[in-house]
């Protein structure tokens, strides 16, 4: 059987590759090397273009033009320098605060009614003088109590001297009788004329009580100012103790300038108590777009110390600030923020720098072998403007540029100035001052 299977088996035809596959084509001998031969000569001419790229760039490095002789110089700092002198300087002491009214009084009804009329200058803003009838209440109820009042009056004082009469009556008929005793209170009727005295002794005080709320009736006011809010108006029922409008004076004005303890060494504040006018102040202030200026005076201190901010408040006084007293001047209205500036004591022998040149109490200056060199001082006064120092000398040329990274020693160019002639002195200069910042900065 097994004899049978095999010789079928080898009776079957050879198989056949399946369908859509190209069958392996073995590579010759020949071709392989041709292959490789092809890949090596590739690699050879992209190794050539490298070594070509490589040798051509050396070659353009070899060809720079050589730098100017003054680029080392030209990459040193520049700065401005200017030569400070000596002088003797009137301080400025600089403040600020908030004008305020120095008398403020809320008006209100000392008699109830309803408001009949009010004045035209009764509006927030308004300005009054002292005495102008601001508010008129209904007077007619206290017109009749006046009456009422002068009417009582009259008839206690009739009744009093009707007293009068029947006493001095009273002490005739005594006398007519011939006696030798004397007459007793009673009978010469004293405790009645002490009753009907003081009947118009009260109506008299009633009398001057209804004269007086009717008066009231008429609120006027009580200095010269203007209106700063109203909280009354025309029909309106107000009762006793109704407020009816807050008011300020306008005669003078007060700022509160608030003093360091450093400010008070040059600024000389009035002893409390005493009427004598203190340091001239200029206040200033922009109102539409334009600064305008108002002179004032130091005329007190509150005499305390903010436990706060540690400071001692010194009171300026402008007067006439809405200017009635001058027309056409600008009004410094009462709330306006100013800024201060005080005369204050005058200091000899100081530089007058611009105060940001002075950090940390240094400055920088330029010596004659153009190096920069950091200098400590003594801060006198410093303000927004200027600060004011001591220990430099008169020929010592003040640095007015800021120098980054600055270090005693470092080398700059002054501007203005030549730059050094001799290139090797320029990189020289340049190398130093690179070592000079690059140890500084090891050290930091």
């Amino acid at each position: 059987m097994s004899d049978e299977l095999t010789e079928s088996s080898g009776d079957s035809p050879p198989v056949q590759p399946a369908a859509g596959l190209t069958p392996a084509i073995e590579e010759s001998p020949e071709a392989r090397r041709e292959r490789k031969a092809r890949a090596a000569t590739r690699n050879l001419i992209a190794f050539g273009v490298l070594v070509a790229i490589i040798i051509l760039v050396m070659l353009l490095g070899k060809l720079k033009p050589e730098p100017p002789k003054k680029d080392a110089a030209l990459r040193l700092p520049v700065v401005e320098v200017e030569e400070v002198a000596l002088r003797d300087v009137q301080l400025k002491v600089q403040a600020q605060g908030t004008v305020q009214s120095h008398t403020s009084t809320t008006l209100s009804a000392e008699v109830s009614g309803k408001i009949v009329s009010v004045s035209p200058t009764f509006v927030e803003g308004g300005f009054f003088r002292q005495g102008d009838v601001l508010v008129t209440i209904d007077p007619s109820d206290y017109e009749v109590a006046v009456k009422r009042a002068e009417a009582s009056l009259a008839g206690a004082e009739a009744r009093y001297a009707q007293e009068v009469a029947r006493a001095e009556q009273a002490r005739k008929d005594w006398n007519n009788l011939n006696r030798s005793a004397m007459p007793s209170d009673l009978l010469l009727r004293k405790p009645q004329l002490a009753e009907t005295s003081a009947a118009v002794d009260s109506a008299k005080a009633d009398l001057e009580k209804a004269k007086r709320d009717l008066q009231r009736t008429r609120v006027t006011a009580p200095y010269d100012g203007l209106i700063k809010e109203r909280r009354a108006d025309l029909g309106q029922f107000v009762t006793i103790g109704s407020p009816m409008a807050v008011v300020l004076a306008v005669d003078y004005a007060e700022v509160r300038l608030p003093l360091k303890d450093d400010d008070l060494r040059f600024v000389q504040l009035p002893y409390p108590g005493s009427d004598a006018g203190g340091a001239a102040v200029e206040l200033s202030a922009e109102i539409a777009g334009e600064v305008h200026t108002w002179s004032a005076r130091i005329s007190r201190s509150q005499g305390v110390v903010d436990e706060k901010t540690r400071v001692v408040y010194a009171v300026a006084r402008i007067e006439d600030p809405y200017g009635l007293q001058q027309p056409g001047r600008v009004p410094l209205q009462v709330g306006t923020f100013v800024n201060a500036s005080i005369d204050a004591s005058t200091i000899n022998d100081v530089y007058q720098l611009p105060p940001y040149l002075v950090k940390r109490d240094q400055v920088h200056v330029v010596d004659p072998q153009r190096k920069l060199r950091l200098r400590d001082v003594e801060v006198v006064h410093r303000d927004r403007e200027h600060a004011y120092v001591r220990g430099l000398e008169p020929s010592d040329r003040l640095a007015k540029t800021i120098v980054e990274l600055a270090v005693d020693g470092m080398d700059i160019r002054v501007a203005g100035e030549p730059l050094p002639e001799d290139e090797d002195e320029a990189d020289v200069a340049s190398t130093d001052t690179a070592d000079v910042v690059a140890d500084a900065q090891t050290e930091g």
